[in-house]
């Protein structure tokens, strides 16, 4: 079995890398090779529509082929159209705290300013600070794993609330989704991924403390993983589960994408 991976070919790091591992696929970017299907991949946040591509879509499944653009304000303006709330709030005219973050992919930049502010800062957006803490100490994210209609497990990622918009976890747990999300809130994931033309990567999502509304802050098409800090256990599960899922909904079910 072979995929072929186009513009760009992931490496270790990334999480469909080790997927592809643990199934022994072979990968390829020359798209004269044989190959069962092919993934969109570009590390970058927003790119333009690639005629390679386009022109394999037309003879063979491309996986993501429509995902081209995971800005901050493209995700927060999605997810308000399918769940009829938002982040989004003017700092020039909001009283209180927000946070400022970049609309960059993987950035790690957040910051909590106080507002109202009279200049916006480009490249970044500006958001509700939504109170995901579990405690005085953590906060708590969850890592969604997509799989074109299918949530194999989410991790729980806790943080340190001051290091809150970091990338350094101090425990990482794995559980099973309908521990974490309701039937419509999955629905509601599941509505707002083909809007962002997702078909495999990771959602970071938010569940506020006040409202008990969950808020998907970020979308990654382009995934490391799994997240630093869980236990080798719980990673070799994690990424066995993703490979069947993997196989299951791409291979097994067929279909363009």
């Amino acid at each position: 079995m072979r995929i072929l991976f186009y513009p760009q070919v992931p490496h270790e790091p990334y999480v469909v890398y080790k997927i592809r591992s643990a199934l022994n696929y072979q990968i390829t970017n020359n798209t004269s090779d044989d190959f069962s299907f092919a993934i969109a991949w570009n590390d970058t946040t927003i790119w333009p529509a690639d005629p390679v591509l386009e022109e394999l879509a037309r003879r063979a499944r491309v996986i993501n082929l429509a995902c081209r653009d995971i800005r901050k304000s493209f995700v927060e303006e999605v997810f308000s159209e399918v769940f009829g709330y938002t982040t989004a709030i003017d700092p020039t005219i909001y009283q209180g705290n927000l946070v400022q973050k970049s609309e960059e992919n993987a950035a790690h930049n957040g910051e909590i300013i106080s507002c109202p502010i009279t200049h916006l800062e480009e490249g970044f957006v500006y958001q509700r600070l939504i109170d995901n803490s579990v405690n005085d100490e953590l906060v708590l994210d969850l890592r969604v794993p997509i799989f074109r209609g299918e949530i194999p497990f989410v991790y729980l990622k806790y943080r340190e609330i001051e290091g809150r918009f970091g990338n350094k976890n101090r425990s990482v747990t794995v559980a099973e989704t309908d521990e974490v999300f309701s039937q419509a809130e999955q629905r509601l994931i599941f509505d707002f991924c083909p809007k962002v033309g997702f078909d495999l990567g990771e959602l970071d999502v938010l569940r506020d403390r006040g409202d008990q509304k969950i808020y998907i802050i970020d979308a990654n098409n382009i995934p490391y993983g799994p997240p630093n800090q869980i236990s080798p256990k719980d990673a070799e599960l994690a990424l066995a589960k993703m490979a069947r899922t993997f196989e299951q909904v791409f291979l097994a079910r067929g279909g363009r994408s």
